[in-house]
């Protein structure tokens, strides 16, 4: 889901011996399959507990985690966002305050993690780690890039049409976001649309991170 994705997991030890899934809320129709899992093997019943068993998965999708509402620690009244190394200088008290923080996911990730793995994003838009473990594909919803590119609403009527020109020539949003030639986008929806897709595959983008019930935004633009 959305609180944490693969590279977070990779810290916590305890993980090595399971297989890291993604899969989407069930919230409404539009956003089903965003986040997804690939797996390799027979498309059995026996071959997918084979690939969770043996960690034969391909790669996953996966949404920032920055976006949740608890991301970093913080204390929203007071508009204080705090990483775990700022938790562990200031301590876990509001600096403004003095009430306890609400600790975010990436601060149990942080007590959970007794090793750091790093990772990278690759030219394939793959994220990869240096333990070997399955990669993953970070996206932003193709209806959001839309709207920073045309700036209207996200549920506007321009929105709705362009989505669906697209996904209709190209074949589906994940084609889009993820395997389209930012040729074919652009010959399509034009540069600007083109522009959006371009900066996420690379990660070329702005992210505010959630805290304290306060949801993360993740800008293509700055």
């Amino acid at each position: 889901g959305l609180s944490s994705d693969p590279a977070m997991n990779w810290q916590v030890p305890e993980l090595d011996t399971r297989s890291i899934v993604s899969f989407s809320d069930a919230h409404s129709m539009q956003k089903m399959g965003r986040e997804l899992t690939v797996f390799d093997g027979d498309l059995t019943y026996d071959g997918l507990a084979d690939a969770l068993r043996t960690q034969n998965i391909a790669y996953t999708t996966e949404f920032f985690p920055e976006e949740g509402k608890y991301h970093h620690s913080g204390h929203r009244k007071c508009g204080v966002s705090l990483t775990p190394d700022e938790v562990a200088a200031n301590g876990p008290r509001c600096p403004v305050c003095g009430r306890p923080l609400t600790l975010g996911v990436m601060q149990r990730v942080a007590e959970l993690g007794s090793r750091h793995v790093a990772s990278r994003l690759d030219d394939d838009g793959f994220v990869r780690s240096d333990n070997g473990r399955p990669p993953y594909k970070r996206l932003v919803a193709l209806s959001e890039i839309l709207s920073e590119a045309l700036e209207v609403g996200v549920n506007t009527k321009r929105v709705r049409v362009q989505y669906e020109r697209l996904v209709s020539e190209v074949g589906n949003e994940l084609a889009v976001l993820m395997d389209a030639p930012v040729s074919d986008i652009a010959a399509i929806s034009g540069e600007r649309v083109a522009e959006g897709v371009a900066r996420v595959r690379t990660g070329d983008i702005s992210i505010e991170p959630g805290y304290d019930g306060r949801y993360g935004t993740v800008k293509v633009w700055p």
